[in-house]
């Protein structure tokens, strides 16, 4: 079916305002899991220091947080992600009843990001805490402290975090797997720089040495890894079940622009976009 012009610039205009409204909810709920998954590990370490006030993260890897470590993953996920093709929303406009109904964004969907978070949490203090419950022993006979303990849960919390944005991009490019893993990548780069500041600089005391001590243990990289794993299972599946099985339109959509994209690595032959019409009643349309 061909448009008139005036339609066109009609469709492109409400295009516009539904990636706005898109983008919108994908950087609201991202950003309260980041923080929440964080935060809540140090209400739980309270109830075992007595609520004293003593800090279970160092000061400037708080700081340093939000404004390197978890900054890009929220932004790739909300301003460069697309859960379908623009050209394919322009041709299927039943797509954007999602939005007009309150399915993107609404109370429901935050408080179970939330939920997502505090389980995450959970998970990240106690496999943690209860893995170096009698400390790890070093080589030279030390056994892990309260930062050792501290960065652990923390580097732990990071790749949790990150990873779960990546689980909501439905698009891969460059700037998504740099947002992703640099934003990994950048934490071990702070702790092996920032753990050699002090004295030159009146900061990071507590972390003077840790760099050798994390990164040359073995328990370290267990938890890095065995941790996330354990938090995001749940979430992994879920993803996979509702990307399989969802009858909903958009997750119909998403499975034959995904079928779209392997075709196209093998061959220039593009499988014809459907028309949905009713529910379980299709017909093809020129593919795009």
């Amino acid at each position: 079916m061909e448009l008139s012009s005036a339609d066109k610039r009609y469709f492109v205009l409400v295009l516009q305002e539904y990636l706005s409204l898109h983008d919108a909810s994908l950087l609201a709920v991202p950003c309260a899991h980041v923080n929440f998954a964080c935060f809540s590990t140090k209400f739980w370490f309270a109830f075992f220091n007595g609520f004293s006030g003593q800090v279970f993260f160092e000061r400037w890897t708080i700081g340093a947080y939000n404004v390197i470590f978890t900054l890009l993953p929220p932004l790739a996920l909300g301003l460069m992600d697309q859960d379908v093709r623009a050209a394919t929303r322009l041709k299927l406009p039943r797509l954007y009843r999602t939005s007009q109904n309150g399915r993107e964004f609404n109370a429901k969907i935050l408080w179970v990001w939330i939920a997502d978070s505090i389980f995450h949490s959970l998970v990240l203090f106690f496999v943690t805490g209860i893995a170096l419950w009698h400390g790890a022993p070093f080589s030279d006979g030390k056994i892990c402290g309260l930062w050792f303990t501290g960065n652990t849960v923390y580097t732990a919390t990071v790749i949790t975090v990150v990873l779960k944005a990546g689980l909501h991009i439905y698009h891969w490019d460059v700037l998504s797997h740099i947002s992703i893993w640099g934003s990994i990548l950048s934490w071990f780069v702070f702790v092996a720089v920032y753990a050699q500041v002090w004295p030159t600089l009146p900061i990071g005391s507590e972390m003077v040495g840790l760099d050798s001590r994390l990164f040359g243990t073995f328990v370290f990289y267990a938890l890095i890894i065995l941790t996330p794993c354990i938090a995001l299972a749940p979430d992994f599946l879920y993803k996979i079940i509702t990307y399989q099985v969802g009858r909903s339109l958009l997750k119909s959509v998403q499975r034959q622009e995904y079928a779209n994209k392997r075709l196209q690595r093998g061959s220039s032959e593009q499988t014809p976009l459907k028309r949905y019409t009713q529910i379980g009643e299709t017909s093809s349309i020129e593919s795009m």
